[in-house]
């Protein structure tokens, strides 16, 4: 973790328990593309402004789009090297879940399938 992100961690009142500060890290680490975990300043005032069991829709599109994205440029390849899971630093079975949880499906091929 970034040294000034883990400050950022420290100084924030966790008002809640310990599933917001899992909540923040595992957007982070979704959102991220770097070997150091960034954490921006927006996750923990979206994490303040929410309710535990219901992340701002802003925040849910942004994680859509971003996994959506990856899923793209890795031609829909989940597993192995450079596949979506790799890039996002995810468990394939992790990535799998959040394609569950958020509703995504592949796109047909626009290609007449033979």
């Amino acid at each position: 973790i970034e040294p000034d992100s883990l400050q950022r961690l420290i100084r924030y009142s966790w008002p809640g328990n310990i599933r917001e500060l899992e909540n923040v890290i595992e957007r982070a680490v979704i959102l991220s593309h770097q070997k150091v975990l960034r954490i921006d300043e927006r996750l923990l005032i979206l994490q303040s402004t929410t309710h535990e069991s219901k992340a701002p829709a802003e925040l849910v599109d942004f994680e859509r789009q971003h996994i959506l994205q990856t899923l793209a440029s890795s031609n829909w390849q989940i597993e192995g090297e450079n596949g979506a899971a790799e890039q996002l630093g995810l468990a394939p079975s992790t990535l799998r879940s959040r394609i569950r949880k958020l509703g995504l499906q592949r796109p047909r091929s626009s290609t007449p399938q033979k």
